[in-house]
Order: structure tokens, then C-alpha cells, then sequence
């Protein structure tokens, strides 16, 4: 080959390579206009849609636990809310939190003699809206009961109910509790482990958090890359685990291991406690299935007694975020008030 042509190949290739990170930089800078302006995905198909939402929540949100000025370790709860004030932001807001001396979204005043407690996860904590727009708060302005908002972001039902031993229940007459199938892991390990919750050390904590914070690393075409190589993987992997029907644990065994937590997984008395079960999911098998396992003779009559609150049917993409899976302020605002019809003065 001659000099001119080898000259005119690379050229050529010089040409394609630029081209296509031009298109790259195009690419990541939709990608990065849109997640900085959720509002647009609305326009899109729901199958693109959630591909957003998909990067968002796995390589690009912000987790309050694992943000060294959020959360704090704790040897019998993996980690709680740092006390004091803060700011926690994602793409779609930016909410002041105060934190009590007990690592919980409320107030101190709220940590003596509550008459309703709150356990639960992120959606009940009230990720992504005001601290007095979580359904908790709302139930408080609702109903006049003092009401404690006990949830922590990625909390399962075994831990939930280890931090129950550290509350005042002197006056409690009801316990909510949010429900979330992520739940199952440590509630089925909780039964394997002879009812025992097996927690984690600092280091095992802090190494979760580097590896986090390496995640979130930016470098260029990072989204984008993301974006296209989760196009592949929904159309062509077909051996992924979470992608085979039945990844879900069955309903029996979530019901059945989330009962077991609420019998063995605490040491206080909650044989006058009304409990109070909810799910954000749009899906109620599992509230039926809890229902149907709850009338076990097994179980104490307080457990037997248990209510469940079903909003499968009332769910709609206004109670949640356009872009985050965590509910808006309507949906806190519809679960306070249909837990105000269950709870009463009487």
C-alpha cells in the first residue's frame, strides 16, 4: 500500500472514531438532560421509560445510607440516620431532614410517648418529599395521635423490628408497617439463623460504601454505555436469574417469613398493639396471602388480629416519582388517609 493511501485510511479512520464519539457525546448528553429534567420522560414509551429509571437507580441516585453525612453505623441495625440536620437531594428534589438522638426521621418530642409507630423502608421514611409530607406526618395532622416515624431507608422487617425494642411503647396502640418485597432476604434469614438477625461490622459497612462511591464515579460516555449495554441485555441475555419468571420469592414464603419476624423478632409485649400491614407494590398477593396466614392458630391473637391496607387497586403514576420509584407527596398523602379510616379515637 502506498504512502497516500495509508495516509487516506487513517484519515478515514480518524473520520469514523471522531464520528461516533460525537454521537457518544450526543448521546450522553441527552441521556444527562433528561435525568436532569425527569419531567420530559414523560413523553416517552414506558419500555424507555424504565430503562431510565433503571440507570437512574442503580448507577446514578444518591443512597442516603450509604452518604457519610447521612448515616452512621450502628452494631445492632448495620447503620441508622445521622442525628441532626441535612439536606438529602436527587435529580427530582432536595429535602431537609431533622434527625433524633435515636437515628429517626422525627422530632425528639415524638420519641416520648407515641401513640402510633411507623417501621418501614425508604417509602415510608419519606424519601424524596418534606419530612411533614411522609404519610407518618400526615397521619399525626390528621387524626391528632402522636405519631413516630420510625423508618429507615433499606430497613427489612427483622431489623424493624429490633429497633421496636429500643422505642417507648408505653402508649402505643397501633404499629404501622410498610412492607416491601426486598424484605424477604434477611427476613428468610432471620428464620434460617434460628431466629437470630445476623448483623454486619463496621468494616463490612464501610467497604459497602467505598464500593458505592466507586459506582457513582463519572468518566465520559458513562451513561450512555450504561444505557446501550442494558438495551442488549433486555433483548438478547435471556439466562439472568432476576430475568427468569419466578425471581420474586412466592407469596407463601414472603407471608410466612415476614410472620415469623413479627412473632420472634422482637422481645416487647404487642399483645395490645393493633398492627397495621401496607404495601406499596400494585400488586395486594401478598397482603392476601398475609391475611390468609395470619388466621394460623399458631400466631398470637395479636398477629391474628393483624389489618392490611391494600392500595393496589388506587395506585396511579401520580403517587410516584416520574423518575424515582419512591412515592410523591400524593401518595404519602393517600396512605394517611386511609390509615386515618382505620385508625380512630375508639
Amino acid at each position: 500500500m502506498q504512502k497516500k493511501e495509508k495516509h487516506a485510511l487513517l484519515k478515514d479512520i480518524l473520520f469514523v472514531l471522531a464520528s461516533m464519539l460525537c454521537v457518544l457525546a450526543l448521546f450522553e448528553g441527552l441521556i444527562l438532560f433528561l435525568l436532569l429534567n425527569p419531567a420530559h420522560l414523560a413523553r416517552f414509551p414506558q419500555g424507555t421509560l424504565d430503562r431510565f429509571k433503571d440507570i437512574y437507580n442503580r448507577f446514578d441516585r444518591v443512597i442516603i445510607q450509604m452518604e457519610e453525612d447521612f448515616a452512621v453505623y450502628d452494631k445492632d441495625l448495620f447503620y441508622t440516620l445521622k442525628p441532626g440536620r441535612f439536606t438529602f437531594s436527587n435529580r427530582e428534589f432536595s429535602t431537609p431532614y431533622f434527625v433524633n438522638a435515636m437515628g429517626l426521621r422525627d422530632s425528639e418530642e415524638s420519641l416520648v410517648h407515641p401513640e402510633v409507630i411507623v417501621l418501614g423502608d425508604s417509602f415510608a421514611m419519606g424519601w424524596g418529599v418534606g419530612q411533614q409530607e411522609s404519610f407518618a406526618e400526615v397521619l399525626e395532622k390528621d387524626t391528632g395521635f402522636k405519631v413516630l416515624n420510625a423508618a429507615i431507608s433499606s430497613y427489612d422487617t427483622a431489623r424493624e423490628m429490633r429497633l421496636l425494642d429500643r422505642l417507648d411503647l408505653s402508649r402505643v396502640k397501633y404499629v404501622v408497617i410498610q412492607y416491601c418485597d426486598n424484605d424477604f432476604d434477611a427476613n428468610e434469614s432471620f428464620s434460617r439463623n434460628g431466629n437470630m438477625l445476623i448483623v454486619s461490622d463496621q468494616k463490612k459497612y464501610e467497604e459497602a460504601k467505598r464500593l458505592y462511591a466507586q459506582k457513582k464515579r463519572y468518566y465520559f460516555g458513562r451513561y450512555a454505555t450504561k444505557f446501550i449495554w442494558r438495551m442488549y441485555r433486555d433483548v438478547y441475555e435471556k439466562v439472568k436469574k432476576r430475568d427468569q419468571p419466578g425471581f420474586k420469592p412466592a407469596v407463601a414464603e414472603q407471608a410466612r417469613h415476614f410472620l415469623n419476624v413479627l412473632s420472634k423478632g422482637t422481645s416487647r409485649d404487642l399483645s395490645r398493639v393493633q398492627l397495621i400491614v401496607l404495601d406499596a407494590d400494585k400488586n395486594n398477593a401478598f397482603l392476601q396471602e398475609l391475611e390468609k396466614q395470619a388466621k394460623n392458630t399458631q400466631y398470637a391473637p395479636h398477629i391474628r388480629n393483624l389489618k392490611t391496607l391494600d392500595l393496589s387497586k388506587r395506585w396511579n403514576r401520580n403517587h410516584f416519582l416520574a423518575l424515582d420509584d419512591h412515592l410523591s407527596v400524593q401518595g404519602h398523602a393517600l396512605i394517611a388517609t386511609e390509615l386515618g379510616k382505620i385508625i380512630s379515637r375508639k
